[in-house]
């Protein structure tokens, strides 16, 4: 036959065909034994099982792991059903919501402005009016306890250590100036953090902060005397002058406010609470330079 190789290629292509579509058939329809089917089903139920609890929701602190036992998983599923019905605003990990909140004495001090004055104050006298300060509210204790007529002798002996300390005033003002608590690390310490952050900055208006705190000095040295002092600045149309001056104002311990006029323009007006005045050993600054001065020098022995 001359031309039967013809139809035999076809055959032979044929049949390989139909070899190669049968194969896969064959190698998917394998069969499987008991023990692989058991082990297919437990990886099914697994991975089932590990997705549900890799769920967005909290699991009570507890690491997942590829094998766990039955206690655990259960636990697991318990903390995952438990924290499934709380409310995440309601969890709290570190027992807070059932120990009582306390306030020490030392944080009401900070919490409490009329309090951290009356602070700032005592801290500000020297160590002979403190003692004396304390002996005072010791004779007060000791006079409302008594019910007796040696009240009477208490509050004479109380009047006439008033009367000494009175004539001891010139003596008590010029220790006072000398003290610590006066000097420019301590009235800058002193200041509220804003400002403390303000005036560490290196781009500011230091003539307008040197001018207006010579000015301020000069006044209240000047009516010393007078406890009711009070400096009014002239307007001030730019509030970041006007909160420069009220730093000025705090660095030296003067209490300071924002005022109107009647054409609308604001102003400060700068009260000396206190009975007398002593200002800081040092200038603001002359103070800031020296802070930036040691802050080039760490900079450069770091290098």
């Amino acid at each position: 036959l001359p031309f039967s190789y013809v139809f035999d290629d076809e055959t032979e292509s044929n049949q390989s065909e139909e070899e190669n579509e049968e194969q896969p058939v064959e190698a998917h329809s394998a069969p499987t034994t008991p023990a692989r089917r058991r082990r297919q089903k437990e990886g099914r139920a697994e991975r089932k099982i590990r997705r549900f609890l890799e769920l967005d929701s909290q699991n009570g602190g507890m690491k997942v792991k590829r094998r766990m036992g039955a206690r655990k998983m259960r636990r697991l599923e318990n903390a995952k059903l438990m924290y499934a019905l709380a409310d995440p605003d309601d969890i709290c990990e570190d027992f807070s919501d059932i120990l009582p909140s306390t306030v020490t004495a030392f944080a009401k001090l900070f919490i409490e402005q009329q309090n951290m004055r009356a602070w700032n104050e005592f801290i500000e006298k020297d160590e002979e009016e403190q003692r004396a300060f304390l002996e005072n509210i010791r004779d007060r204790n000791h006079e409302n306890e008594d019910e007796n007529g040696n009240r009477v002798g208490r509050r004479r002996q109380h009047r006439s250590n008033h009367c000494t300390r009175l004539i001891d005033t010139q003596q008590d003002e010029e220790a006072r100036q000398h003290h610590p608590a006066y000097s420019a690390a301590a009235c800058f310490s002193r200041m509220d953090q804003r400002f403390q952050s303000i005036f560490t900055q290196k781009r500011l208006p230091w003539t307008f902060i040197a001018t207006n705190e010579q000015e301020l000095r000069a006044h209240f040295l000047s009516s010393s005397t007078s406890p009711e002092s009070q400096w009014c600045s002239p307007p001030i149309p730019s509030a970041w002058h006007r909160l420069l001056l009220h730093g000025i104002s705090q660095y030296l311990s003067l209490h300071s406010s924002s005022v109107k006029n009647e054409m609308g323009e604001k102003f400060l007006q700068v009260r000396n609470i206190r009975a007398y005045f002593i200002p800081p050993h040092k200038n603001l600054v002359a103070f800031i330079a020296q802070i930036h001065k040691k802050e080039r020098r760490k900079w450069s022995t770091g290098l």
